[in-house]
């Protein structure tokens, strides 16, 4: 099974998700998810989110703005969009650690984020798969993350949990902890004290 990760290793926030409807997409839905970085804590640089090979550059329309597509190995088709500038070539393989570039606001987008989209077997519009849950369904095997026992803060009472622990940065499960809360994640690297912080 090709096992995959989030496209930022650094800080980030999810935007506009996957299925929204609006009159403002031609397909009269969100066919990818938005991802945000470099605003948010992070250095807004992109990577692959499984390994496989630079299929396009550019090829899906000015809508995308600066954009690129990865085919990975078992034939899913991963689409990076709205970028500030890129960094690979067609053609080209990349690894989990290849830097892709960094999100922008190119194209036809409201502000700096990057737009992810995936698809089975090749790129046809509009999107059929919530990027967000195939990647949840994906996450890169127990050997190349750390679980730690964590204690978090809700509402200043300590809660200890599971979580998954990448490059130093991300708790990538406690996203789903927080959303289920209607919080924030706020993390401290040097005290590794994680604080939920509910929304007002």
């Amino acid at each position: 099974m090709v096992i995959y990760q989030y496209p930022f290793r650094s800080k980030f926030e999810f935007g506009t998700k996957y299925g929204v409807k609006g009159e403002k997409w031609s397909c009269g839905y969100h066919c990818g998810i938005d991802l945000k970085s470099k605003n948010h804590g992070g250095d807004g640089l992109v990577y692959p989110i499984a390994p496989g090979v630079v299929e396009s550059i550019n090829a899906h329309g000015n809508s995308y703005g600066r954009h690129l597509c990865i085919r990975h190995n078992d034939g899913m088709v991963s689409l990076y969009a709205h970028l500030e500038f890129i960094t690979v070539n067609r053609g080209q393989q990349v690894a989990f650690t290849t830097k892709l570039g960094r999100e922008g606001t190119t194209g036809n987008s409201t502000g700096v984020h990057l737009h992810l989209e995936l698809h089975q077997d090749k790129y046809k519009y509009p999107a059929k798969i919530d990027p967000r849950q195939w990647i949840e369904d994906h996450l890169k095997e127990v050997e190349d993350l750390e679980i730690k026992k964590l204690t978090v803060y809700v509402d200043g009472k300590p809660k200890v949990i599971d979580a998954v622990f990448q490059e130093g940065t991300n708790y990538i499960k406690l996203r789903d902890f927080a959303e289920v809360l209607g919080s924030q994640v706020k993390y401290d690297n040097v005290t590794e004290r994680i604080d939920i912080i509910k929304k007002k």
